[in-house]
């Protein structure tokens, strides 16, 4: 389910991008959480119009949060952005691309990194250097739910005439200043969806009635992340990203499941 979240928040960082037009995007991302065995690292280098469409712009919903709207369908082409090295997780990790620009996946049964530690991502850029970046962030601690209260192996039901509100306990460690919370709300096969972030430091969130209104009526899932991003726009037609998520808890289990939209 957090695939939803991470896939869902790429979208969401370039949504606050001031740039139009074509933009190149490159991104390094991993996920890693101590009771996970489905841990991995991936990269993504493409193009995409996505700025200069008026149905993405972003939503702000106050506590420093941001949503994007079902409506928003970027046009997006996959690009090499050259060969991608990670050091700090266990093990150090190397992503090439294949002749499509196409990532593969780097799986793992055990964590890859704890709260806390130092990732380093190089990007060597694809032949011409474009996409290339050097990005460092520690780790995202995990979070603990508060609301909304449901059991993630029964679901959720989320009313698409109300506010969705949203309460967590925030991190006090000083270098998880920078992380934040990302909530996805949609359906299973990604055709509709909200996907909204807050800044962990905040505690709570919302979600407006106006953009639940947006999902179609009956099943989907809903999935929780913490992240830490360092995000760079060099220039209008460049953007990198390397992000590091883990799982939200609610009652000792990941705050990842089934919703049911009314």
């Amino acid at each position: 389910m957090i695939w939803h979240s991470l896939r869902a928040a790429s979208l969401q960082d370039t949504l606050e991008s001031e740039t139009t037009g074509e933009a190149l995007w490159s991104g390094v991302y991993l996920y890693s959480a101590a009771n996970s065995t489905a841990n991995y690292a991936w990269a993504r280098g493409f193009t995409s119009n996505l700025a200069s469409l008026p149905e993405c712009a972003w939503v702000d919903v106050g506590d420093g949060g941001v949503c994007q709207r079902v409506q928003c369908k970027p046009a997006e082409k996959n690009t090499g952005i050259g060969t991608v090295h990670i050091f700090g997780t266990d093990p150090a990790i190397q992503l090439v691309p294949d002749a499509n620009g196409n990532y593969p996946t780097h799986d793992s049964a055990t964590p890859l990194y704890s709260s806390g530690d130092p990732i380093l991502a190089f990007v060597g850029g694809n032949g011409d250097r474009r996409g290339g970046f050097v990005a460092f962030s520690f780790a995202p601690e995990p979070l603990n739910l508060v609301t909304p209260e449901y059991d993630p192996a029964v679901g959720l039901e989320v009313s698409r005439d109300a506010d969705f509100h949203v309460t967590w306990k925030p991190s006090k460690r000083p270098e998880q200043g920078k992380s934040r919370i990302n909530l996805y709300l949609g359906t299973n096969d990604y055709s509709a969806y909200i996907n909204c972030g807050w800044p962990q430091r905040a505690g709570q969130g919302t979600v407006p009635a106006e953009l639940l209104r947006d999902l179609p009526a009956g099943p989907g899932s809903v999935s929780f992340a913490t992240m830490v991003k360092n995000v760079r726009e060099p220039n209008a037609q460049k953007r990198t990203e390397l992000r590091l998520s883990t799982d939200v808890y609610v009652n000792g289990k990941s705050a990842s499941g089934n919703a049911t939209f009314k």
